[in-house]
This record gives structure tokens, C-alpha cells and sequence, in this order.
């Protein structure tokens, strides 16, 4: 039987109810060291300085933390940057005597930052950051064997690449060397990317659209993906644990918005769904001997939060009614007409019309962006002509979202003489832009980041997908919680989609009864959930 914890849980995400009392900078790595030494770990009254930090908006480096929230100059990184290679019996008496000077003065400025601010870390907040943690420690199970193969056949499709990219055999240059690519495609007539990260908007678009036409360029994209691969898979060995799991990082509150983002060298929430020649590394998380992976995804949960946001009661009253997010927005906007359920399978063009402009058409996303963005998530091609259009087509028929973009927008632009802003979450919670200045037309403000603050520009779109993200983000957090306080072991999460280890008769319907349901704060937001279960992580 699971309980769904809800006769004790407190919905709110902000309540303040203070448990921590001390804690470790960066307590996920030295409670790593505890277990693998066999240390105890601290009880409920010990976690993360780190997190605390992240979530009053200061970056995570302890020296810029003291210096953001204690005003201190006294941290340095100069002693552990001088001890990198090194290993203690390796060092002199007096360069102990100054790691074990630093190590104190770490120490400290940490539990000032716990002193002062702990009472300002809801308890909610302070669990789910613990949760974290835990869940890192715990791992996932992998297939090892499996494992051991893809990496083999990884390497073997990097090396048969090499060949088919004629830079490398003509003039021996480096396969991802932009300078030779630069040179034959100015032989070629063709453009050629600035980069060949799979960020870059330029490579993105440039794929799409030449690697049918262009051999090299489909090489190049296999020998970059396939490189890509080899480095995950390699980071992934060296990560197993002696009970033979997976240990991995999550970084609590990781983004602005709060939500969670990868870390330490091997990112999970960036595991694509797509097989890569054979090699599907989603497939490699596996159940404990004895259980069954359970799959449960808050459904298309932030155009759901957008439409709520911005009242839009048509599309809304349709969710109510059981159509899906892309059924209600061609429904709203007259291109379809059809039953519940029927808009994919009959009606496919439709519905990957209405997909695409889901990928940020709502966040007032540029041409240029949109269709560098659906040529990455979609593989579709789109002259920059055609983006505009679709993006025109989308103001026009969602007049509620352009005027929530342009209302945030005057509250920025009327906080500018303030220095700062704030958007008040329906959670309680606030997101903070500090430091705003204005250079031209633009407003800019500093966003913390892991390494210290980064000066971001502002708009009305971006601060709709940052309100977005967050109240999403929030509804998310509640049912880990829920998941938690059920006696159900969350072993992994991304973005919107928990990843459960659970025995084998528990049953979906149950897991999907604790999360359906809505925080206080939003209890009229209609959401919708998908699930499945299975002996691997790469679906049924």
C-alpha cells in the first residue's frame, strides 16, 4: 500500500521551518568521502552550505559566497589550486600546517553562511536539497557489460568517420578543425559554422541543412556525436560504484529558476531519447535485481503553466476536458476540430506544426533562435523566412501571451532606476534580478552562476520562460517530496520526468495518484501526466 504523505505535507513551497543547523560546502562530495570511508553521515540537522547559497541567488564557490552574503575577504582558493596533483605525504610540515589553515577557514565562513541564513531556507527546500544529495549517493543501477560495448562502438564509428572527412586525409588537420572545414567549405561554395558544439546555433542549422547534400558534413556530425559519446561513456566507468550502480551529481537549485541541473563531469539530464547508431546510452540505467523502473512525466507541463498564467480560459477549459496541450492549442486556433486523441495519429502535420512552436514560440523567442532550436530538437530545416512567419502566426493567435510578455517587460523597464526586480511565484517564492542597468535599449542584470555572477540581457519573453520554468519547477519539487514521504526511491530525475526503483506490484495508477494532484497555490491548473514502466531507462 503507499501512502500518498499528503494529510502531512505542507503544499506551500516557502514555509520557513528551519531543521538545519550545521552543514558542508559542497556536502554531496565530502558525504561521498564519508561513505566510501564508512564515516556516519550527519542526521537531518546537517546539509549543504552550497545549496543554501544557490538559493539566496549567490553563486556556489564558497570564496564568492562569503564574499556575496558575509561581506568577507578572507577566503582564497590560492592554497587549493597550489595543491592540485599533490597528495598529503607528498607535502612539507609547513604546507599542511597552511591546507589545514585553509580547510579551517572553509569550515568556517560555512557555518556563517548556515548561521546567518539558515531561517531564510524553507524546510521544504532544505529536504529537497538533502534529497539530492542522497539520491546521487544511491545511484542508479547500469548495465556494465552493455556499457563496455557501446564504448567499443562508439570508437569504431569516431575512426570510420575520419576517413570520409577530407581535411583529415588531404592536409592532416584535427576532424573538428574549424579552420580546415572553414577552408573546403569556401571551396564548396558553402557557408561554415563558427563551432562545432551542438549549442552553437550556426553548426545546428548548418547540419540540418547540408549533411544530405554535402558528404563531409554528415561525417563531421558523426565524428562529433560519436566523440561525444565515447566521453560519456568513459565518464560513466569511471563512476561506478563497488556496489556496482552509477553514482552521479545533481546540482540543487543548479539555474536561476531553481530547477535542477547536471554536473561533475557527467550530466544526466541530458540523456537524449534517440538510439545513436545502436547505441542508446538511456538503456544502460538499470533496475536493482528484483525491481522495475517506473517513468512518470508531468506532461507538456510548461505550456500548461503558460496558458495559466496568462488566463487563457479557452485553452484551459479544453485541458479540463481531457485534450491534450497540442489537441486544445489547434483547437483554440481553429486548425482542427477533431476527438480527444486523434490529433497525432490522423492529423500528424498538424500536430507537429503546434509541437514546434511549443519549443519557445511562447518565450518571444527570434527567428533566428526558433529555427536553430527546431532544427536541433525536430531535425527539420526552416529558412529563416519561414520562422518569421510561423512566429507571426503565433502572436497573432495568442494575444494573452504576447501581453503577459509585455507586462513583464514594463516591470523590468520600471525597476531599472531601482537597481532591481523581483517576480513574485504563486509558489511564494521570489525570482530575484539584481544589479539592473540599462546600455542603450537593453536592460541587463547579474545572474549567479556555479563560478561566480554572469551579466545576462533581459526581456519580456525571457523573464516569461524564467516565470514559466520556476512555477513548473515548484510543481515538480512538490511530488519528489510526495514520492519521498510515500516510501517510493526516486533513483533519478530531468527536468519534468521522475525516474522511480520501485518492487515489481507497485503499480503506475498509484505512483500518478501522488503527483496528480495540484499544489494549494494552483490547484486550478489543469495537469497531466504520462508514465510507463520497464527494465531499463530507454522505455518500452
Amino acid at each position: 500500500m503507499i501512502s500518498s504523505g499528503l494529510e502531512d505535507h505542507n503544499n506551500s513551497i516557502g514555509t520557513v521551518l528551519p531543521i538545519a543547523s550545521s552543514g558542508a560546502h559542497n556536502f554531496s562530495f565530502d558525504g561521498a568521502y564519508f561513505l566510501s570511508r564508512e564515516i556516519p553521515i550527519p542526521g537531518k540537522s546537517f546539509n549543504c552550505s552550497a545549496n543554501l547559497a544557490a538559493w539566496l541567488g549567490a553563486p556556489r564557490a564558497l570564496d564568492k559566497a562569503a564574499h556575496v552574503l558575509l561581506g568577507s575577504q578572507e577566503v582564497s582558493k590560492d592554497i587549493r589550486k597550489a595543491m592540485k596533483g599533490r597528495q598529503w605525504h607528498t607535502l612539507t610540515p609547513e604546507e599542511r600546517a597552511a591546507v589545514t589553515q585553509y580547510a579551517l577557514i572553509d569550515s568556517r565562513e560555512a557555518k556563517k553562511i548556515v548561521n546567518r541564513y539558515i531561517e531564510h531556507w524553507p524546510t521544504s527546500e532544505q529536504q529537497l536539497s538533502r534529497q539530492t544529495i542522497q539520491m546521487g549517493w544511491r545511484g542508479i543501477g547500469v548495465d556494465e557489460e552493455k556499457l563496455e560495448r557501446f564504448l567499443t562502438r562508439s570508437i569504431e564509428i569516431r575512426n570510420a568517420a575520419v576517413p570520409e572527412i577530407p581535411w583529415t586525409i588531404d592536409d592532416g588537420g584535427k576532424p573538428l578543425s574549424k579552420i580546415h572545414a572553414r577552408k573546403r567549405c569556401e571551396q564548396l561554395g558553402i557557408p561554415a559554422p563558427d563551432s562545432f558544439s551542438e549549442k552553437n546555433e550556426s553548426f545546428l542549422l548548418w547540419e540540418a541543412q547540408y549533411k544530405g547534400r554535402v558528404p563531409f558534413v554528415a561525417a563531421v556530425s558523426r565524428y562529433r556525436k560519436a566523440a561525444f559519446i565515447q566521453r560519456r561513456l568513459e565518464a560513466m566507468q569511471r563512476r561506478i560504484l563497488p556496489s556496482g550502480r552509477l553514482g552521479y551529481s545533481l546540482k540543487y537549485f543548479g539555474a536561476h529558476t531553481g530547477r535542477w541541473s547536471g554536473t561533475e563531469g557527467l550530466n544526466l539530464q541530458n540523456l537524449r531519447k534517440a538510439d545513436f547508431h545502436g547505441i542508446s546510452l538511456r538503456s544502460l540505467l538499470i533496475p536493482a535485481p528484483g525491481k522495475k523502473l517506473v517513468v512518470v512525466d508531468l506532461a507538456q507541463v510548461e505550456p500548461r503553466v503558460l496558458a495559466w498564467l496568462c488566463d487563457d480560459k479557452e485553452v484551459l477549459g479544453l485541458l479540463r476536458a481531457g485534450y491534450s496541450f497540442y489537441e486544445a492549442q489547434a483547437k483554440a486556433w481553429n486548425l482542427w476540430d477533431g476527438q480527444k486523441g486523434t490529433l497525432k495519429p490522423f492529423c500528424r502535420s498538424i500536430y507537429d506544426a503546434v509541437k514546434r512552436l511549443t519549443l519557445g514560440a511562447g518565450y518571444g523567442m527570434g527567428a533566428p533562435r526558433f529555427r536553430a532550436v527546431v532544427a536541433a530538437e525536430l531535425g527539420i530545416f526552416m529558412t529563416l523566412e519561414e520562422a518569421k512567419r510561423e512566429l507571426s502566426n503565433y502572436r497573432r493567435r495568442n494575444p494573452k501571451v504576447v501581453k503577459y510578455w509585455a507586462n513583464l517587460d514594463r516591470h523590468l523597464q520600471f525597476s531599472v532606476g531601482d537597481g532591481e526586480m523581483a517576480i513574485n511565484l504563486p509558489s511564494g517564492r521570489h525570482l530575484h534580478y539584481r544589479n539592473l542597468l540599462r546600455r542603450g535599449s537593453n536592460v541587463y542584470a547579474t545572474l549567479a552562476t556555479a563560478e561566480g555572477y554572469r551579466e545576462t540581457q533581459l526581456w519580456g519573453g525571457f523573464l516569461t520562460e524564467n516565470a514559466v520554468q520556476s512555477v513548473a519547477r515548484d510543481i515538480f519539487a512538490l511530488g519528489l517530496l510526495r514520492l519521498e514521504q510515500a516510501g517510493l526511491c526516486v533513483v533519478h530525475h530531468c527536468h519534468d520526468e521522475y525516474v522511480l526503483e520501485a518492487d515489481r506490484d507497485v503499480k503506475r495508477a498509484d505512483v500518478e495518484e501522488i503527483i496528480r494532484t495540484p499544489p494549494e497555490w494552483c490547484r486550478d491548473l489543469p495537469i497531466d501526466l504520462s508514465s510507463w514502466e520497464g527494465d531499463c531507462y530507454a522505455g518500452q
